[in-house]
């Protein structure tokens, strides 16, 4: 995604269709020119109505004071116990 509209319209489908989304950030580090964020996202499962739980872990590459690359690793959905 590019942009905060892109940002934006991505969201607005996400919680439309999970509205009980949830993100927390679990951990932040930045070093240099690098930040990273671990994110614990939450969900009820459309399909079987059970909650659910991920690990999200995103590395942001900074210019000039804005985001330039990201990349990004999403664990598979995992129902709670």
């Amino acid at each position: 995604m590019r942009g905060v509209e892109a940002w934006k319209e991505f969201m607005r489908i996400a919680l439309e269709s999970i509205p009980d989304y949830h993100a927390t950030i679990e951990d932040l580090f930045v070093a240099g020119d690098k930040a990273v964020v671990r994110f614990l996202l939450q969900r009820t499962d459309p399909d079987t109505g059970k909650a659910q739980h991920a690990m999200d872990i995103m590395i942001n590459h900074m210019e000039d004071g804005k985001f330039a690359k990201e990349w990004q690793v999403l664990a598979p959905w995992e129902d709670d116990v």
